[in-house]
């Protein structure tokens, strides 16, 4: 009798490990979902940022440079001025709404953190 209750008391622990197993790949599983997800979002944030960056440089420029011209015989340094000031002031608001939005991404890893949050307070309740 008690190599059944032996018996059952291992095959018990060998249950709850395979439990803890299966719960820490799952887990492990979501987080790298999460990496991966994360990982393809930046890189094309990027690949758009430097885009975006290259074509509006080039715009500014040919832009610059013909409102230049139109002027260059009456309001050349004024034109300058007004041209510098304003792409300084696009620069300022351009960069301001890239500090939100990164402040605003969702956080890294919120649901592996939600779901260990929900593992350990199933845990806790049954003890």
């Amino acid at each position: 009798m008690a190599e059944t209750r032996s018996g059952g008391l291992f095959s018990s622990l060998r249950n709850l490990a395979g439990t803890v197993i299966t719960i820490v790949q799952t887990r492990l599983e979501i987080l790298s979902g999460e990496l991966e997800e994360e990982k393809i979002r930046f890189l094309q944030l990027v690949v758009l940022v430097a885009a975006a960056l290259v074509c509006t440089a080039l715009g500014i420029v040919l832009l610059t440079f013909l409102i230049v011209i139109l002027f260059w015989d009456t309001y050349r340094l004024l034109t300058l001025g007004l041209l510098t000031v304003f792409f300084l002031t696009a620069g300022g608001i351009l960069a301001f709404i890239v500090r939100n939005k990164i402040r605003m991404a969702p956080k890294m890893f919120l649901a592996s953190v939600l779901e260990l949050t929900k593992d350990r307070e199933h845990l806790t309740s049954h003890e």
